[in-house]
């Protein structure tokens, strides 16, 4: 059953590696740098607003089919688990949660993608029906949705659980009115928490890009962001659209 489990998580990595991943250069990663916001010893940090720049691909693909990987995991994977007595999976139809997302950033008021300097931890997350399956080039994870619920204050609850039966909690309150952008807030066991901005795959074009940029080399730190409460994200959200 290991054996097996580890065969289909190496195909799944490997098929995504090879639609998702591109040689990364300095010539690719060349972007309009419409605003500087940091020098480094090695390259800068800045703001472009190219759509064009190749890093949006990168993050979102524009050519890119899900169905295959949740094909994997919904008619092989979570199929072979069921039958195994491994785990408990409720099945949620909400359109409002189900496809891709990628991560989103918040910096001085605004909303941005951001383009590291170390690719390995950019994850996209592909929500279905019963499971959520995180892939980037550093790790790949796949949780079950053993519960669901929707609370009063409109926010979605989770219980999501791996196949060795560990538990993580999971709420996702929408920031915009149109349901393309949410926080996501995980529960550890020992009673942390760790916020994360989401944003559809489909709409990071919508956003600047703040990239971090040392040329060929990775530079030393990642670029720090902020994360403020939920209710602060909506209001700068409603007055960004003004």
């Amino acid at each position: 059953m290991k054996e097996f489990i580890t065969r289909c998580v190496l195909l799944l990595f490997l098929t995504w590696m090879g639609k998702s991943v591109v040689a990364q250069s300095t010539n690719d990663r060349m972007a309009t740098r419409d605003s500087i916001l940091k020098e480094t010893e090695f390259g800068s940090v800045y703001v472009t607003r190219d759509r064009t720049a190749k890093m949006y691909d990168w993050l979102a693909p524009r050519v890119y089919d899900s169905t295959e990987l949740k094909s994997v995991f919904d008619e092989e994977f979570i199929n072979e688990l069921l039958n195994d007595g491994a785990v408990t999976v409720q099945h949620v139809e909400n359109d409002l949660i189900q496809g891709d997302w990628c991560s989103l950033y918040y910096f001085e008021g605004q909303f941005y993608v951001y383009s590291p300097s170390d690719w390995m931890f950019a994850e996209r997350i592909l929500i279905t029906d019963s499971a959520f399956i995180k892939t980037c080039c550093a790790d790949l994870d796949l949780r079950f949705i053993e519960n669901y619920d929707v609370l009063k204050d409109g926010s979605l609850q989770f219980t999501l659980s791996d196949y060795f039966d560990q538990k993580r909690q999971l709420n996702i309150a929408f920031i915009d009115p149109d349901h393309t952008v949410s926080m996501w807030t995980y529960r550890y066991d020992d009673g942390t928490d760790y916020c994360a901005i989401k944003v559809r795959a489909e709409f990071v074009r919508a956003y600047d890009m703040i990239v971090n940029d040392c040329g060929d080399r990775k530079c030393f730190q990642e670029f720090v962001f902020e994360m403020p409460g939920i209710n602060e994200m909506r209001t700068q959200w409603s007055k960004n659209q003004d």
